[in-house]
């Protein structure tokens, strides 16, 4: 399993999902989505522009926010 995340600098909830995701020692890459066209790239590939940070994509597949995160994981 491999987790994305998208995030902002500061943004609390992206450090919490980095955070949960290392606890449960599930591998995950973060990308600021402040730099260059971080932003374009995700919003394409996710076919939605994005509004709030984090984006959570797990084995490529869109999760959503941190909640999701954390309601996704459980299920598992």
């Amino acid at each position: 399993m491999i987790a994305e995340i998208y995030g902002a600098p500061g943004c609390r909830y992206c450090t919490a999902a980095k955070q949960l995701l290392d606890s449960k020692k599930i591998a995950n890459t973060y990308t600021d989505l402040t730099v260059g066209t971080n932003r374009v790239v995700l919003e394409t590939k996710l076919g939605f522009q994005v509004t709030t940070v984090p984006q959570i994509l797990v084995d490529g597949d869109y999760v959503g926010g941190f909640t999701e995160l954390q309601k996704f994981l459980s299920a598992k």
